[in-house]
């Protein structure tokens, strides 16, 4: 069960078939072969001496440092705590706490703590254009997204690396089973533990 969907407070457990829908490639047709014998054998060598350098160098790395644990679910990634709004609570406080903590999505909670939506930066500086400053005094349930596709703790890096990717989604809510909100991974925790070369489990 790697991915949840809570719609208006509403948990549908979603199978990843349904959040990748499956892809079709047309078969390529091959290409003649133009190359000489000498030059392929020059080629075959090349790319093995390539393919033993590359298997070292990350053997080099894994080796020299064995006490770090392989990056494989959300819940090693996941920025934690995270911090969440009220549904009542008014779109001008919510504001405020994403300029001062450059945050990009907050997830909105019903007052018994329930997942019931997500707001972006993106939706107040639309409703801000389009409304006016005025906005900023309505609830935040006025402007929220009520769908909001969730990932529990044991949902597999890759895969919400691809779905992000895939759908444009720039964070993903982490919930427990019993609907507890505790923690959000984003592109920049994505690109985060790329840049300390954190051994990613990405390929299984």
């Amino acid at each position: 069960m790697p991915f949840v969907i809570y719609e208006q407070g509403v948990r549908i457990v979603t199978p990843p078939n349904s959040v990748f829908p499956p892809r079709v490639v047309e078969k390529l047709k091959e290409i003649e072969k133009t190359v000489l014998v000498s030059q392929n054998d020059q080629v075959k060598e090349s790319r093995e001496a390539f393919y033993e350098h590359g298997i070292e160098a990350y053997r080099s790395i894994d080796e020299g440092e064995p006490n770090r644990a392989r990056i494989r679910y959300a819940e090693q990634l996941m920025s934690e705590p995270v911090q969440t709004v009220y549904v009542d609570d008014s779109i001008g406080s919510a504001w405020v706490l994403i300029r001062q903590n450059r945050f990009r999505h907050l997830p909105v909670l019903s007052r018994v703590n329930h997942l019931v939506g997500i707001l972006s930066d993106r939706d107040i500086f639309s409703a801000l254009i389009d409304n006016g400053e005025g906005v900023l005094l309505q609830q935040v349930d006025t402007l929220m997204q009520v769908r909001v596709l969730t990932a529990t703790p044991k949902t597999e890096v890759r895969l919400i690396a691809g779905l992000m990717s895939e759908n444009h989604i720039g964070s993903i809510p982490v919930v427990t089973e019993k609907g507890e909100v505790i923690g959000i991974v984003t592109t920049a925790d994505l690109l985060r533990t790329l840049v300390n070369q954190a051994p990613l489990e990405l390929w299984l």
